[in-house]
């Protein structure tokens, strides 16, 4: 509008060509011919009438007439005096109008293209602010090349720490890439110049100021002349350092274990595939290693010092190993060592051997030595798979053919097992439904005083009758509930049961016979295992003096403070204590003057040595000595023969148990034994 404004004036302003005092001129000029003509007429009017006529009345006569004459002359003078001039006038005021007409339309014109010019020029702010915004908001740097010279943008400058200046002084930007990539950055480009793929892409190192190496994606389009020739390109640099440390982050808790740092099952396979493949004649060996028992100490000991022990594990293996084997950790207590080639079958077994062995040395956890032990099983490549899987399937079944036969050993593959992981599974799927099918129940074994021949206890002992599987031997189930952690419901159940049933038997009067009974290192590490217990035997009615837990060795090894303080209450309460199997598991003599027991029971391993001259014959009567020294009373089972009862008699064990006196017998038909018994007393003299 302002603009619009100054035109006008421009418009109105006097042309310098035109005289500015022309209209009074010509007003002067008009006005000086009219006085001029009308003195004139006036003056020889008269002067006229004067002459030529006397009468008064004709003289007013052509006064008057000569006056109306005069006004006519006149105003057909003037109209032809300013005639001309107005002309003038209208013909410049045309030519004004029709000029300031083109200028206004001239006017609106620029004046439109100003806007759209303006328009364009907000747009191309706007577009310019976006770019801005989107290349730093998607961290990117931005390049563009033409006639040989390249633009780099600000951000380029910060990825890489270096100036304008240096980049030119350094001549080719592409010296900064990796030695590594520099390589692959060219033969990509190449492929996609003689391909002419939509895109470039390319990911590569990118050498910082500072010296380190910087994780770049680069990205462009290339324009190509009718030559193929590239005349102009244009991309952009992302940098992809934190996304490539945390791919590699990604990538090593895929491949690696989080606790040891060791290669994890995932590794294992990988590796071991790409090893074997295309190589049948090649020799290796899988040994699956499972450390026993450590599921006690996270229960016992917590998380945190099982996961301590494992890491300890974990070291101690990876300083057994050489270039020519690698350790892996598939598992929370499950480690395998690849031996990559191997000679002879003896020396896979010198190495288990030596890992064998290495579980003798203690583990130090929290200040205190910890004993432990590892199962492992062997399998072959070629003999016993030619893939991973099948690999670690029979190691694994060797392993647990070792932990089911004798702990801390090791076992080879053999094609039988087969059978016995199949029968496993059957086991467990069985096993989960048995307690509520009621398909358990307790058989009875009398022990007997060597010193009475009376029956003063029994011990009851699990039985398992399955639809599908018939009758199951303890020796099958009872680990396999253990690990399942199934123990504890049936455990409990069995001792409710147990309770019930010698609380019957003292209403009919046996009441001197005590009952015994097995807790597993399941049922005691539990937090309210002392209170179940004092429960049962308020349930039942049962006296604390009649009752007797029977526990192996491997409940104090596992996790002695814990359980000695709940061993030592149930003791304070009048219940009896057993350590059951003694001799077969770790006998430590120590353990015996510190863990709080009552009876000490022998194994039968050792009772069915007493007939043979071997080393094992004097072992089971220095057990009886010791035993009696300690102030123990002393069970052995198993006794099958008179001879086995009257070595027993000799070196003075307290009890006996066994096939040769009785059988395991159903409850319904312990009544009628401790009545054919003559009221609960066998003659046992030698």
């Amino acid at each position: 509008m302002k603009k619009k404004d100054n035109l006008n004036e421009l418009l109105l302003r006097p042309v310098e060509s035109v005289d500015e005092n022309y209209p009074l001129k010509a007003a002067l000029r008009v006005s000086i011919v009219y006085v001029i003509i009308g003195a004139l007429w006036i003056l020889f009017s008269d002067k006229v009438l004067e002459s030529y006529f006397s009468d008064t009345s004709l003289i007013t006569l052509f006064s008057m007439i000569k006056g109306w004459v005069y006004v006519l002359a006149t105003g057909v003078l003037i109209f032809f005096l300013i005639l001309r001039p107005l002309k003038k006038v209208h013909s410049i005021s045309k030519t004004l109008v029709s000029n300031y007409e083109e200028l206004t339309a001239t006017y609106e014109e620029l004046h439109a293209s100003e806007q759209e010019l303006q328009t364009q020029v907000e747009k191309l702010a706007q577009s310019d602010e976006r770019y801005r915004l989107v290349s730093e908001a998607t961290n990117d740097a931005i390049w563009e090349e033409k006639n040989g010279i390249r633009y780099f943008s600000e951000r380029w400058y910060n990825i890489t720490g270096y100036t304008k200046e240096e980049i030119a002084a350094l001549g080719d930007w592409m010296l900064l890439i990796h030695p590594d990539d520099i390589d692959i950055v060219r033969d990509k480009l190449k492929w996609h110049i003689k391909t002419r793929t939509p895109h470039y892409s390319c990911e590569y190192r990118i050498r910082h100021k500072n010296g380190e190496y910087r994780w770049i994606l680069s990205r462009a389009i290339f324009i190509f002349s009718d030559e193929g020739e590239i005349i102009r390109a244009a991309g952009s640099h992302t940098d992809i350092t934190n996304l490539k440390m945390y791919q590699e982050q990604l990538r090593r808790l895929a491949f690696q274990d989080y606790l040891t740092g060791l290669p994890n099952r995932i590794s294992f396979y990988s590796f071991l595939n790409d090893t074997v493949s295309g190589q049948p004649n090649k020799k290796l060996a899988v040994l699956f290693i499972d450390i026993d028992n450590i599921k006690y100490i996270n229960d016992t000991l917590g998380h945190t010092a099982g996961d301590e022990l494992i890491q300890h594990v974990g070291k101690r293996f990876m300083e057994m190993v050489d270039s020519r084997k690698s350790v892996y950790r598939i598992g929370s207590d499950e480690f395998v060592i690849l031996i990559h080639h191997y000679e002879s079958i003896d020396e896979i077994r010198s190495f288990a051997n030596e890992i064998i062995n290495s579980f003798t040395v203690p583990f130090s956890l929290s200040g205190s030595q910890l004993f432990i032990s590892a199962s492992i099983g062997i399998s072959l490549y070629p003999e016993h798979g030619t893939d991973a899987d099948k690999l670690l399937k029979c190691a694994d079944l060797a392993k647990y053919k070792a932990k089911t036969t004798a702990r801390g050993k090791y076992i080879f593959y053999s094609d039988e097992m087969d059978m016995l992981i199949s029968e496993r599974l059957t086991i467990v799927n069985q096993l989960r439904s048995a307690l509520d099918k009621n398909e358990f129940e307790v058989h009875y074994q009398p022990q007997i005083d060597i010193a009475t021949g009376k029956v003063c206890a029994l011990e009851a002992l699990l039985r398992w009758k399955n639809d599908f599987l018939g009758y199951v031997p303890p020796l099958k189930f009872i680990e396999i509930a253990e690990e399942t952690h199934l123990i504890a419901p049936i455990g409990y159940w069995v001792l409710e049961k147990s309770c019930r049933f010698l609380k019957d038997l003292h209403s009919l009067g046996y009441t001197d016979i005590r009952i015994s009974v097995n807790v597993s290192v399941i049922q005691l590490i539990q937090k309210d295992f002392t209170d179940r217990i004092m429960d049962i035997l308020s349930q039942t009615g049962l006296s604390p003096e009649c009752l007797e837990l029977e526990v192996t060795e491997s409940v104090f090894i596992d996790s002695f403070k814990d359980v000695r303080k709940k061993i030592e209450y149930l003791m304070s309460q009048g219940i009896s204590i057993a350590l059951d199997d003694f001799g077969k598991g770790y006998s430590s003599l120590n353990y015996l003057t510190q863990i709080p027991i009552s009876t000490l029971k022998i194994d039968k391993s050792f009772i069915d040595t007493i007939e043979s001259q071997s080393p094992e014959n004097i072992l089971t009567s220095m057990m009886i000595i010791i035993g009696r020294k300690l102030g123990f009373n002393v069970v052995a089972e198993g006794v099958e023969t008179e001879n086995q009862l009257n070595y027993l008699k000799r070196y003075r064990c307290h009890k006996v148990q066994g096939y040769y006196f009785c059988k395991p017998l159903p409850q319904n038909d312990i009544p009628e034994f401790l009545r054919r018994t003559q009221h609960n007393h066998i003659q046992v003299e030698g």
